[in-house]
């Protein structure tokens, strides 16, 4: 099974009864933050989620659509998890072996670099 791992910035569409943030299209990092406030009792989200839609975060997935900088919508299932990473493996890691997240050519690089050059 693949897995993408979302930034901040990926939009994610979900049916509204399904979300943290109440809402049917919202950001990675508004769901993680309303998320967690209604963990914390900020709102109490959690509270207000029932059973069934807190397993389906959690174990079963939430029918989703994700849209990631420079490509097209993906349909799918999103969930939470807590990752493990021990200590010898992380120092096994250096950046070259993490994956990057290569971006499109954007229309103002050109621009950018102009700028660059007549401030030097």
């Amino acid at each position: 099974m693949k897995r993408i791992l979302l930034d901040h910035f990926d939009v994610v569409s979900l049916k509204p009864k399904d979300s943290f943030s109440g809402t049917s299209t919202s950001k990675a990092v508004d769901l993680i933050m309303n998320l967690l406030n209604g963990y914390t009792g900020i709102g109490s989200v959690l509270i207000r989620l029932d059973k069934e839609i807190l397993l389906g975060w959690l174990f079963n997935g939430i029918e989703a659509e994700v849209m990631q900088r420079g490509e097209d919508w993906k349909s799918g299932k999103i969930y939470v998890s807590i990752q493990f990473i021990p200590d010898e493996d992380e120092a096994e890691l250096n950046e070259a072996d993490k994956p990057q997240k290569v971006l499109p050519p954007s229309p103002l690089d050109d621009l950018r670099n102009q700028l660059r050059q007549a401030n030097k």
